[in-house]
């Protein structure tokens, strides 16, 4: 299980108004994905990520949420 307690998102020009739809979406990306073990981290920094141009909300929550769990421990 993956707990955020504080999220700091930067989204391009354009997904403005989009967030809440696309954290939502990453939020449940990362909620489904397996961990491989316990950690707790004070911060995780990611970032930047690129997008596909043009990039749904799910793609772009799919990116961003591999990138947060290519930094969790024990990620492979």
């Amino acid at each position: 299980m993956i707990d955020i307690h504080h999220l700091r998102l930067q989204l391009p020009e354009g997904y403005a108004g989009r967030a809440p739809h696309i954290v939502r979406l990453l939020g449940r990306a990362l909620a489904d994905a397996p961990t491989a073990g316990s950690a707790d981290l004070a911060r995780l920094q990611v970032g930047p990520v690129t997008l596909p141009a043009g990039a749904s909300d799910r793609q772009a929550a799919d990116c961003i949420a591999r990138a947060i769990r290519a930094q969790l421990p024990g990620a492979v």
